[in-house]
């Protein structure tokens, strides 16, 4: 599996297990909306604007409704990183509570 393939999977796992049909439509376009986005990942959508507006996240503008929507790349790679930083925070909580 290359890297590429399996970051591809964590978005589509998060949607697999929150049955969220607005993923799936979205993805086939190869895009995501910051509100699924944030969604998916468990935080507020104003956390993913944000990394939007300082360009942690690159967005494009979508040509049939003129909103930013995110790639489906971006937002892959973005989940598989906020995913580890969040393990790792919590792998250092359950070790400085032991």
């Amino acid at each position: 599996m290359t890297m590429t393939e399996n970051k591809q999977g964590v978005l589509e796992a998060l949607a697999a297990k929150s049955k969220n049909l607005r993923y799936v439509e979205q993805a086939e376009q190869g895009v995501i909306a910051p509100g699924v986005l944030a969604e998916l990942l468990g935080i507020r959508p104003q956390m993913v604007y944000n990394y939007m507006s300082k360009g942690k996240i690159k967005n494009v503008t979508s040509t049939v409704t003129q909103k930013k929507v995110i790639a489906l790349e971006d937002a892959e790679a973005f989940a598989a990183g906020y995913l580890a930083r969040k393990e790792e925070r919590e792998a250092d909580e359950v070790e400085t509570t032991e």
